[in-house]
């Protein structure tokens, strides 16, 4: 009798017991492949038994709690379409795909990087509502800063690590290939290529790197609204997620260079953002629109011709290595001095600091600085001299014709002309005031040679004259002149 009753109690205990299984509204299976072996979960709603798997029976805990922490706050604000499916790929170890409704993870990645799980559940909602473009990128783009503004929204905490990272700005944004590979901004997407192959992404990634730009822009916008109104916010937000899209932006051209094709992608993503936003036809979504272009105008974008704004811009002659003395004293300025807008224009290049990032751009067409530096062998005259009138407020020309010489311009960027003349005392070079130099432009000599000129240091010389030289200060301290002049276009300079 005692025995029947302990194997219908056994029974009953194998009847009731429930086999493992995720508590999800959302996720109806998880799977883990592995070569030709493979390991399931299925919705606890479907109380399917499975053989115990080992991998999941220990890591399930820890996934549930992170498809919960998202699943509730985007069920509150409308509920999921379809079911998703989670497949948790072992021998692709970086692997990141949203295919329809299947999640693909490489394990690495799910290790190192857990929060992948929330970003493709917040995606999968996303994919459910968005419009397609045609654009790829700017679909990527315009997606993945989406998914950003939804993951602050339903964690209360940045959904990024920005740990040592500056306020996004353009275009000192962008970066090559290798710099977005190791930026915590990349896509989840591109986890494996940045692994293995980071050149298939050499020329997209000026448009990809854009996204710390609109992402703050945007989480800076939602954080500014009230409590009341991000709650009518949301009640609307997937009309705005669902709004039109803008394919192509009037300016959008191959041409033009890197910074105009990241322009292009800017002004695309932007403008079906906030045309999402005005299609909603609710005030706060329009407003919230409004504002979220006014943030992306204070942090540099600008639907004209494409700029970049320095405080000291320094131009080479031929191609720079990234392992050049220039480059890398430059790098390690900048690294301690991060407000600072620096970069180094050569042949072909621009570097951007801190960082060493490369943008290809043939020409400094577009660059503006408050101070220029221009490392220069050979004379030159001041029709040259005024080429630079639209690009810089001060040009500091050095003359450099022996590559064996070390020219350090970090005083000169630090204290200014006088500091330079101070550390670098075997070096000629002059400083000139171009807004000073401009006012007197229509009845300069523009063809004579300026530095043989300066050279004689004749106050009785006609082009003196005209700049109003009175007297030539020397001073000993630096070893340079410094004029005493009615228009101070020339500044400072040393001449052997």
């Amino acid at each position: 009798m005692m025995s029947s009753l302990a194997l219908l109690t056994l029974a009953a205990l194998h009847l009731s017991r429930r086999p493992l299984c995720i508590n999800s509204r959302v996720v109806e299976r998880i799977d883990r492949v592995s070569g030709e072996s493979s390991e399931s979960v299925w919705r606890c709603s479907f109380n399917r038994e499975t053989v115990y798997p080992a991998f999941l029976g220990r890591a399930l805990p820890r996934l549930q709690e992170r498809v919960l922490s998202v699943e509730e706050g985007l069920w509150r604000i409308e509920p999921f379409h379809q079911p998703l499916r989670i497949v948790i790929l072992a021998q692709r170890p970086y692997a990141y795909q949203l295919f329809g409704r299947t999640l693909f993870i490489g394990e690495t990645l799910l290790r190192e990087k857990p929060e992948v799980l929330e970003r493709g559940i917040v995606k999968a909602w996303l994919s459910e509502r968005q419009k397609v473009f045609s654009n790829l990128i700017a679909g990527d783009l315009v997606a993945d800063v989406q998914t950003d503004l939804l993951l602050e929204i339903l964690s209360g905490k940045k959904s990024w690590n920005t740990k040592g990272e500056q306020e996004a700005r353009w275009p000192e944004v962008l970066k090559d290939a290798d710099s977005y590979c190791d930026s915590s901004w990349k896509m989840s997407e591109h986890e494996e290529i940045c692994h293995h192959h980071a050149e298939i992404l050499e020329g997209k990634t000026w448009s990809l790197s854009l996204r710390p730009l609109l992402s703050q822009a945007l989480v800076q916008t939602w954080n500014e609204s009230s409590l009341s109104q991000q709650i009518q916010l949301l009640h609307s937000f997937p009309k705005w997620v669902s709004g039109p899209r803008i394919e192509k932006s009037s300016e959008d051209s191959a041409q033009g260079g890197v910074l105009q094709v990241s322009m292009n992608s800017l002004i695309l993503a932007s403008r079906s953002l906030g045309l999402s936003a005005s299609a909603t036809e609710d005030p706060l979504w329009i407003s919230f629109g409004v504002r979220f272009v006014s943030h992306l105008r204070e942090r540099g974008f600008q639907e004209v011709q494409p700029e970049m704004h320095l405080d000291n811009l320094i131009l080479a002659d031929g191609d720079l290595q990234k392992d050049s003395p220039l480059l890398q004293k430059m790098d390690l300025l900048s690294t301690k001095n991060r407000r600072m807008k620096l970069a180094v224009k050569d042949a072909h290049s621009l570097w951007l600091f801190p960082g060493l990032r490369k943008i290809p751009l043939e020409k400094s067409a577009g660059l503006k600085a408050q101070r220029t530096a221009v490392l220069r062998c050979g004379d030159f005259d001041f029709d040259w001299v005024l080429s630079f009138e639209a690009q810089t407020e001060k040009l500091f020309v050095v003359k450099s014709c022996d590559s064996k010489v070390d020219i350090d311009l970090r005083p000169w960027i630090l204290e200014g002309a006088e500091g330079f003349a101070l550390a670098q005392r075997g070096l000629n070079f002059v400083e000139f005031h171009l807004p000073s130099l401009a006012l007197k432009k229509e009845t300069l000599d523009r063809h004579g040679e300026v530095m043989a000129t300066i050279q004689r240091r004749d106050v009785s010389d006609p082009l003196f004259q005209l700049l109003g030289w009175q007297e030539l200060n020397w001073s000993e301290k630096v070893g340079a002149y410094h004029p005493k002049a009615y228009v101070e276009a020339i500044e400072w300079f040393r001449l052997n």
